[in-house]
């Protein structure tokens, strides 16, 4: 006789969230929220404004029904992040688009933003800058578009945003200086720009890029052959670009960075590289008061009297190098100990 094999009854797999039935956001209510982002939370309806629909309507693919408003499916996905080692910075984008969404439905909920962790800003070297610059030589339209995007970033410090949204009447020839119209918080400035980068000859300027290499398409400076060139197409061809230099973490802000740090270490004033960079809070210029690997190293390996060993002569050899320090990095020194006196106390020895 034949035993029939018994059929074991599998358990019904408990259906996430992302699988219940949920109401859409129809097109008529996305356009509505667009509005009331712009006219009564008054968000940036170029930047912050598409950014926070986006986040929305990637949380609705993911099941969360922004209709019939649940705060446990909104949980669940923060936990599901969390679990993937997403990070905090991230998560709090989403954060902010629901509290917008909240506000607009009027519904008396709100989200606490994720405490983010600072991490120190990772600033390119110049050696790094002319590695990328390096891989885009070729007389090529779109090599040498992409060395003066590069230049371009490095010399004005401005955003992605910022870059693509830039037109040919908003460039000042005679005063050497760009007009960056609709900036982050809807705000205009005027960012002063060295005059080779603008126009010179023998050098990646913006000149010699709209007169011979530029897509002549629209009044937006960087184009391609199709129009105005996106920040999304800009990050891509960065990230490319450092690939293939070996420095695969920079990213256009990284540029920003890079202008910031060298004008803080050039003794500009911090509320002048605010105004520059268009921050309304002094706080996130002063992000760029750091040492750079470059200072800790100098310090480390010029360290002249903090030596702890003591030997025969120290006092008289730490004399020495404290002179010789100084001497290198003032240019100014007189001989004897006189000189060593005047150097310290910034007085004439008595």
């Amino acid at each position: 006789m034949v035993s029939t094999p018994i059929k074991v009854k599998k358990r019904s797999s408990i259906k996430s969230f992302s699988e219940k039935r949920q109401e859409i956001v129809s097109q008529d209510l996305w356009e509505n929220f667009i509005r009331h982002c712009v006219v009564v939370q008054r968000l940036n309806p170029r930047i912050t404004v598409p950014s926070r629909t986006r986040k929305l309507k990637y949380l609705e693919k993911n099941g969360i029904d922004l209709i019939n408003f649940n705060e446990n499916q909104v949980h669940t996905f923060f936990y599901d992040m969390l679990q993937n080692s997403s990070a905090n910075t991230a998560l709090n984008n989403y954060v902010k688009a629901l509290n917008s969404w909240l506000r607009f439905r009027e519904m008396k909920i709100k989200f606490d933003k994720f405490k983010e962790h600072k991490v120190p800003v990772k600033v390119p070297s110049i050696q790094d800058i002319q590695a990328m610059l390096d891989i885009v030589s070729n007389r090529t339209m779109i090599d040498r578009r992409d060395r003066i995007i590069i230049v371009f970033f490095c010399k004005t410090g401005l955003r992605c945003s910022e870059l693509c949204n830039l037109k040919l009447d908003h460039i000042d020839w005679r005063n050497a200086e760009i007009t960056v119209k609709k900036g982050k918080g809807n705000k205009d400035r005027i960012v002063p720009v060295e005059r080779k980068v603008l126009s010179g000859v023998n050098y990646p300027s913006l000149k010699n890029y709209i007169n011979n290499w530029r897509y002549d398409i629209g009044d937006f400076v960087f184009t391609s052959e199709t129009g105005r060139l996106s920040p999304v197409y800009i990050r891509k061809r960065i990230k490319i670009i450092a690939k293939k230099a070996g420095v695969p973490w920079i990213h256009p802000h990284s540029f920003r960075h890079f202008y910031a740090t060298n004008l803080i270490g050039s003794g500009a004033r911090v509320i002048v590289v605010q105004e520059l960079l268009g921050h309304s809070d002094i706080r996130s210029t002063s992000r760029y008061l750091h040492t750079t690997d470059s200072d800790l190293r100098f310090t480390i390996q010029n360290m002249p009297v903090f030596d702890v060993v003591r030997h025969r002569g120290s006092i008289k050899n730490a004399k020495t190098v404290f002179r010789r320090f100084y001497a290198k990095r003032t240019g100014e020194i007189q001989d004897g100990p006189r000189g060593i006196r005047t150097l310290v106390t910034g007085s004439e020895g008595r």
